[in-house]
């Protein structure tokens, strides 16, 4: 089980209690290094979590509701509380949070701690795991988000350890699998990956098997490549906070193992945008909610190639004839396609 997860939840609270105590009126408002989230909304993001633990909002008959990712769902329970004031918050996050340890807690026994639980596109994990998952996002979001140098506030805290840390690198090997694996179909050989500092370890990705899922084994093996980070800094740049490039080494094949890096995003937020070869199998599902949803296809080429199309699209980039490419997209707009 995940009891360690828990003690790391703990902490992870306590070091987020005393940097929320010195948050000026100004810093509340200003810009996390979470897109589209101020210091304020990713204090909502995390007490709606802990409320939603504690005293579950009942289930909806909107259909579109029940369709919505685990991106989706948290963005709109900040919604909710975007003109709530800091008090308010802060009052709901101490009102629900003995009791979302004291939940935890409880998941850590059978035989809930094996239940299986859908998260909505993440994945479905043993209820164990859930521990894990609230540690890493109380880690993320404060170590990565709020506090200097990414973020705005400057609190210092003690460095990190092993509890605040190892139970959400934990989440994140977990996660990989299910959240990433349509994106890593290069993945054709293992990768050997070493965490150093706390909460550290060697992992390798295995290449999908017959269920079309990559695995991650815990130890060593041989491998094609060995990408070695910290601990913390996996942490940001397994999620796309920041470029593995700024913190990672390569030992062995760096131009393939560059490829996988790349693809690696834990959890690829709704508004993100992927870009891949057309060699990569993709495909877009059935349209399960009310709504209309489009689906563009843009695609980015040697403009001296055939497009395969009777169109040939636009300029985008020339050193040649730079006039010719495309400088806004109110000129793109005005064009039609040749």
């Amino acid at each position: 089980m995940t009891v360690d997860a828990v003690a790391g939840l703990r902490a992870n609270h306590q070091d987020l209690a005393l940097v929320l105590e010195g948050v000026t009126d100004d810093e509340w408002l200003a810009d996390s290094a979470c897109a589209g989230w101020r210091v304020k909304d990713v204090l909502a993001h995390i007490t709606s979590n802990f409320k939603e633990i504690v005293d579950p909002t009942p289930p909806s008959d909107d259909r579109s509701s029940s369709d919505l990712t685990a991106e989706q769902a948290m963005d709109a329970l900040v919604a909710l509380r975007r003109d709530w004031s800091v008090n308010q918050l802060l009052d709901e996050y101490e009102q629900h949070r003995d009791g979302a340890f004291a939940v935890m807690e409880a998941l850590q026994d059978e035989p809930l701690a094996s239940t299986p639980r859908d998260l909505a596109d993440l994945g479905t994990y043993p209820m164990h795991m859930l521990a894990n998952a609230l540690c890493f996002d109380h880690y993320c979001h404060l170590r990565h988000d709020l506090l200097a140098p990414a973020g705005v506030l400057t609190t210092e805290l003690p460095q990190a350890d092993e509890v605040r840390i190892r139970p959400g690198v934990h989440w994140m090997w977990a996660g990989l699998p299910q959240m990433c694996s349509s994106v890593l179909t290069m993945l054709d050989r293992p990768v050997g990956v070493s965490l150093t500092g706390p909460g550290g370890g060697t992992w390798v990705l295995q290449p999908a098997g017959d269920d079309g899922l990559i695995s991650v084994q815990e130890g060593g093996g041989d491998t094609a490549a060995k990408v070695t980070s910290s601990a913390h800094d996996f942490i940001a740049w397994g999620t796309q906070r920041s470029d593995w490039r700024a913190s990672c080494s390569i030992d062995g094949d760096a131009d393939y193992a560059a490829g996988v890096l790349d693809a690696i995003d834990i959890v690829c937020d709704p508004g993100d945008v992927v870009i891949f070869s057309n060699m990569l199998y993709h495909r877009g599902l059935p349209n399960a909610t009310d709504e209309i949803r489009w689906s563009c296809d843009w695609r980015y080429q040697d403009a001296g190639q055939s497009t395969m199309r009777s169109e040939r699209g636009h300029i985008a980039r020339s050193r040649r004839a730079p006039e010719t490419a495309v400088s806004s997209s109110a000129q793109w707009a005005s064009l039609s396609f040749q």
